[in-house]
């Protein structure tokens, strides 16, 4: 597996938890670490790299 699938992978298990978990302060935590791991991921898919590509 490559590092940007894992992360794709990561940031869904966050996404998942978030939906999961009744508690806001936890919710907000589970959302903002899976916004991390999509920051992570050099390029998503069908994107490009530059901007306006």
């Amino acid at each position: 597996m490559n590092k940007d699938n894992e992360y794709r992978e990561n940031a869904a298990e966050c996404e998942r938890m978030a939906r999961l978990t009744r508690d806001k302060t936890d919710k907000r935590t589970w959302l903002d670490m899976a916004q991390h791991w999509r920051g992570l991921i050099s390029v998503p898919p069908g994107g490009s790299q530059q901007p306006g590509d």
